[in-house]
């Protein structure tokens, strides 16, 4: 009982400091149904009532419904805390607001009269914002446009194809040539599905082999030759099939098949290749079929199982079937991570943007200034001072290091090390949300941030109290315990 008290203490101290102390950074956990909305609302109300200036204020959401609702419900206290003829009522809560004075009532009803002047949006609404504010800095064209996810798969297929053609020249065509021959049952789907991946992660670094050519046919010889003879061993002799799973006598099934796949070159027919390959791995034989073919089969085929009483190939196929995967993931991320700075180049050309561009060319710009001495992020944070982030857990590191600049009192390049300005930083998550990982989220970021504020002389703030339970459904909680 005591537990449960102290974490009701901590639930009232906590929302009473958000709406008290306007010159301190929070980092504020709240899970589902604790009210943080509510409570993100009332510290913008109460920072208008405590003379900040409305257009400098931003509230950052993660959808535009959010944020569309975060507008209503903060223009609805403003209403309500502006006008005279409301009478305050003193309902008991921690976290509301005190009875307004004549002069906290002018305030909000300046803010109302101006409420378009504050921000109110999306992560990627606000970075366009100040990109579109500052685009020579950012290097991008002054007309740059977001496009969606469908129109970037459109535009990398068209450079794609121009790549093929050798519109780009012959190093980076001769890279395609191989990129096709290792994944000819559908080169397209590959690049349309791993290249956006690595567009949209530009900012990591991706370990890979490099490998700018294949002899695919020289590599492979001496695994073609083996597999082959003893395949048409298995074929001639049918016999020689041990009872077995589903998956086994699926592979007999399939042998035919696979043995006329695995018999043409292998160069020109990569993926077919594999993926036939992975339909006899679990052949069975008979344990005598070693003393009958040993000469054909005795490379591949080991016993198998508790007593040793089948044969099987599926350890020798697994080994090859790795060696081949791992030729086409260094032949394949080769090819597109050398597309990578020249996909980039052609987007900005275009004046086409992503989400992600908006992120990181803002990242980019914030670190360079930095590095200049901080000059265009004093400017920005002149007219953008105080960032008040919900749905902290669905943000990635990107977003992170821009508040981090943008709050700086001292811009430093390494973006932890910058210690932001007090009460300019607000941050509202819930980390049991943060394994969902939407847009790129990390737990290891939110929690990072979470130590920094602390190291900054921020505090973390915690909201224990959940309002959407009804006590009839903690009864009946309780009662299954």
């Amino acid at each position: 009982m005591s537990e449960q008290l102290s974490n009701i203490e901590l639930d009232a101290q906590s929302r009473n400091r958000i709406i008290s102390e306007m010159d301190k950074n929070f980092f504020v956990e709240a899970g589902a149904g604790s009210g943080k909305t509510t409570m993100l609302v009332n510290r913008m109300v109460a920072m208008v009532e405590a003379g900040i200036d409305i257009n400098k204020i931003c509230a950052i959401t993660f959808t535009k419904a959010a944020a569309g609702e975060f507008y209503a419900r903060f223009q609805r206290l403003l209403i309500e805390r502006s006008n005279p003829d409301i009478q305050w009522k003193d309902h008991g809560f921690a976290g509301q607001l005190p009875e307004p004075t004549e002069e906290s009532r002018a305030r909000c009803l300046n803010a109302l009269q101006n409420i378009d002047l504050c921000f109110m949006g999306t992560i990627d609404s606000f970075c366009y914002m100040i990109l579109s504010e500052h685009p020579s800095e950012a290097k991008i064209p002054s007309d740059s446009m977001i496009i969606e996810e469908d129109e970037l798969k459109a535009f990398y297929h068209q450079i794609y194809i121009r790549i093929s053609e050798g519109d780009y020249g012959k190093e980076l065509q001769d890279l395609s040539k191989v990129f096709r021959s290792l994944n000819n049952l559908g080169e397209h789907d590959v690049f349309q599905t791993a290249f956006p991946f690595l567009m949209e992660n530009r900012n990591a670094k991706v370990h890979f082999q490099e490998i700018r050519t294949a002899d695919v046919d020289a590599l492979f010889e001496e695994d073609w030759n083996q597999l082959l003879a003893a395949l048409r061993t298995v074929m001639d002799h049918p016999e020689l099939a041990a009872a077995g799973t589903k998956e086994s006598v699926k592979a007999w099934e399939d042998l035919a098949d696979a043995y006329r796949a695995v018999s043409r070159t292998w160069s020109t027919n990569y993926a077919s290749v594999m993926n036939n390959i992975k339909k006899v791995k679990h052949l069975r034989l008979k344990e005598d079929a070693l003393d009958q073919y040993g000469v054909s089969l005795g490379e591949i085929f080991v016993k198998t199982g508790k007593r040793k009483v089948w044969l099987a190939c599926e350890e020798w196929i697994s080994e090859l079937l790795e060696q081949m995967q791992s030729l086409q993931y260094g032949v394949s991320m080769t090819f597109m991570n050398a597309c990578v700075p020249l996909i980039e180049e052609e987007l900005k050309k275009k004046g086409y943007l992503s989400f992600f561009d908006d992120l990181l060319y803002l990242r980019d710009m914030l670190k360079k200034d930095a590095e200049e001495g901080g000059s265009l992020i004093r400017y920005i944070y002149d007219r953008h001072s105080y960032f008040l982030i919900d749905e902290f857990q669905d943000t990635d590191p990107l977003q992170a290091q821009i508040f981090f600049y943008l709050s700086s009192e001292n811009p430093d390049p390494v973006w932890y090390e910058c210690k932001p300005k007090p009460g300019s930083l607000f941050i509202v998550g819930d980390p049991k949300q943060s394994i969902y990982r939407f847009k790129g989220a990390d737990v290891a970021s939110f929690l990072n941030v979470r130590s920094l504020m602390e190291k900054t002389g921020g505090a973390v703030l915690k909201l224990c109290c959940n309002f959407r339970s009804r006590t009839r459904c903690w009864n009946t909680l309780i009662a299954c315990l």
